[in-house]
């Protein structure tokens, strides 16, 4: 987005990289009885290229920087698995995902979403015949990773603050949850309220 506009005294609108124009005036703080639109001259609309692939496309919707975040909350959530793991569970045997792993992981879950199957392993089984469906991507992920990934991948931060809450028997008891549950919490209680 330009720093400047092409429209005299106006603004660009920051919470939309579509290109809408504001006025670049202090808001008014009391009524008018009439209304002026805010004119803007007629122009030719512009058309922008899109990415040269398939990838490019889908990271203008789920940029690199976002899976970054998810990168890092995933892998930094598998610290607080709580309670005792059995032996030779996967969690033991946890490696920390990456930013292209993540981008398979979505890659596979959008393309069950558009083939389905009957479970989860189907899609990793060997075909039972020349006219069987032999989904490629099975070759990127095993699926004993896909189904960890399934169960850890954190798209928020796991970072927790103490807050006061009440065990089974009604006594006052430290919890942790996270942030993003307790803002949750927080608007769901105000809108009750009022």
């Amino acid at each position: 987005m330009p720093l400047n506009t092409d429209v005299p005294d106006t603004i660009w609108d920051t919470t939309d990289p579509g290109g809408t124009y504001r006025p670049n005036e202090p808001p008014v703080s009391t009524k008018g009885t009439e209304f002026d639109p805010l004119d803007i001259p007629k122009r030719d609309p512009v058309v922008q290229g899109l990415p040269d692939t398939a990838l490019g496309i889908f990271q203008r919707f789920v940029p690199e920087s976002l899976v970054e975040k998810w990168v890092k909350y995933t892998n930094e959530a598998i610290v607080y698995v709580r309670g005792p793991v059995q032996q030779k569970a996967r969690t033991e045997f946890w490696v920390p995902t990456s930013v292209p792993e993540l981008y398979i992981f979505l890659a596979i879950i959008i393309s069950m979403e558009n083939h389905p199957e009957a479970s989860v392993e189907s899609y990793w089984k060997q075909p039972e015949s020349d006219s069987s469906v032999v989904y490629l991507f099975t070759r990127y992920m095993s699926l004993r990773r896909f189904e960890l990934l399934l169960r850890r991948v954190k798209i928020f931060s796991r970072v927790t603050t103490r807050a006061i809450g009440l065990d089974s028997a009604g006594r006052g008891a430290r919890t942790e949850t996270p942030e993003t549950y307790q803002r949750l919490d927080l608007m769901l209680l105000l809108t009750n309220v009022l």
